[in-house]
């Protein structure tokens, strides 16, 4: 009786362990009367812009999350993810803030990652 309660015990364990991976989150985040804009490298979502964009706020949501699956944002996911982007700018009343230089972006990237396991990137403005 004390194996089969053992065997239960490390099977649930390890159940708990391999089922607590965190899910990697990008935020996009727009204070008050400023704007962020995301462009990103790749298909096509409209017809007359050879870029994707993200843009928060729109159609009032100043706040959007996109999911990359399972996982935390290590320094090789940020650099993988960064070659995705084209730019990010950041606008606000009294200036405009574009990040363009791929090194410049993982640099703000980096530094964007929270959580316990820093599995959410959050972008910003203030």
């Amino acid at each position: 009786m004390k194996k089969i309660v053992i065997f239960f015990v490390i099977c649930f364990t390890v159940l708990i362990l391999t089922g607590c991976d965190p899910i990697k989150l990008l935020t996009v985040k727009a204070a008050p009367n400023t704007q962020v804009i995301i462009y990103k490298k790749g298909q096509n979502i409209e017809a007359d812009t050879a870029k994707n964009i993200i843009r928060v706020p729109e159609n009032g949501t100043v706040e959007q999350q996109f999911y990359f699956g399972l996982g935390t944002w290590p320094e090789k996911a940020i650099i993988n993810y960064s070659a995705s982007l084209d730019s990010i700018v950041f606008y606000n009343k009294d200036e405009k803030t574009k990040l363009t230089n791929q090194t410049d972006i993982q640099n703000y990237l980096m530094k964007q990652r929270r959580g316990l396991f820093k599995s959410n990137l959050i972008i910003e403005s203030t």
